[in-house]
């Protein structure tokens, strides 16, 4: 059986240039190795082999549905522990390093992997995408991320904890691709959210923005607002995406097993990644598949204002 072990902290159509997640903004696409697709015909198997998956906050659950389902059809026996982002790099430099690792997107697992001197070449496929939105209570006009950037009340995790925070940045950077900001305007828009992010503790919280009636607003995923109303269905917090388009974390599996296991491993991912398109829970997007991939005609359930 899968297991999940807690271990934590305590539409509109958009313009189709800006559909891109953020591994593709940011970094050059690596070429994926091959992985191998177990043989879901096999009715037994020789041997059982164990595999040990750590998946950011959150993931953790859509991941643990996903190894269940693989363990039926496979000979992996997955045990999957939810890891708050912010302890990840002390997981995977430690003494105990799983097999896989769920992260949310290509970028965050090479900014994981530069500082701790991996080069983790292994990069599976995407699970899922989950859209960035911006949350908050009595949400003002947003026509472009730039103007996202710009406003002193946006709460956002730093980098170093989740990619969510990039998010704006790639939006401003296709902007200005498009031409409507110039370099200088974008690095003074980049330069003064620094600032900010320095001088505050800008972490995200839902449910103190619910709970305050003051205006608020907070860039957090779909995945994460979707969970947040599904909890308090009477929030008075609504979501929206900036008029200049989309951007998304792509939920992508990391192979960073030791050597001796590699193997082991990618077989570990293509399972899990066969299950996942075979289940039909990597093009959903309703909130029950928090994970869930988004076809490129799905409309998100956030809306532009």
């Amino acid at each position: 059986m899968g297991r999940h072990d807690n271990n934590t902290d305590g539409g509109a159509p958009r313009r189709a240039g800006l559909r891109v997640g953020l591994s593709v903004a940011l970094v050059a696409v690596l070429a994926v190795g091959a992985y191998v697709v177990w043989d879901k015909t096999r009715s037994t198997c020789d041997e059982v082999r164990p595999v040990s998956v750590i998946a950011e906050g959150d993931l953790a659950a859509y991941v643990t549905e996903l190894a269940n389902q693989a363990e039926s059809t496979s000979c992996f026996d997955y045990t999957v522990e939810a890891v708050p982002a912010s302890h990840v790099s002390d997981r995977l430099g430690g003494d105990e390093i799983p097999d896989i690792w769920v992260a949310e997107s290509q970028s965050r697992i090479r900014q994981v992997g530069t500082a701790l001197g991996h080069s983790w070449t292994g990069i599976g496929p995407s699970i899922g995408t989950s859209p960035i939105v911006v949350a908050g209570r009595d949400l003002p006009g947003l026509p472009s991320w730039s103007k996202v950037l710009s406003m002193p009340a946006l709460r956002v995790d730093p980098p170093a904890v989740s990619d969510v925070s990039n998010a704006a940045v790639v939006g401003a950077l296709a902007e200005m691709s498009q031409g409507s900001m110039t370099h200088t305007e974008l690095v003074r828009t980049l330069t003064g959210r620094a600032l900010r992010m320095n001088d505050e503790d800008g972490a995200p919280d839902l449910k103190k923005m619910a709970d305050d009636d003051a205006p608020s607003l907070a860039l957090v995923s779909e995945r994460t607002y979707a969970g947040f109303t599904d909890g308090d269905s009477d929030s008075p917090l609504t979501a929206a995406v900036p008029q200049t388009g989309t951007v998304a974390l792509d939920y992508r599996i990391a192979n960073v097993a030791p050597s001796a296991r590699a193997v082991i491993s990618n077989g570990a991912i293509g399972a899990l990644a066969e299950t996942a398109k075979a289940s039909g829970s990597a093009q959903r997007t309703t909130s029950g598949r928090p994970a869930g991939r988004r076809s490129p005609t799905a409309r998100a359930s956030a809306t532009s204002p």
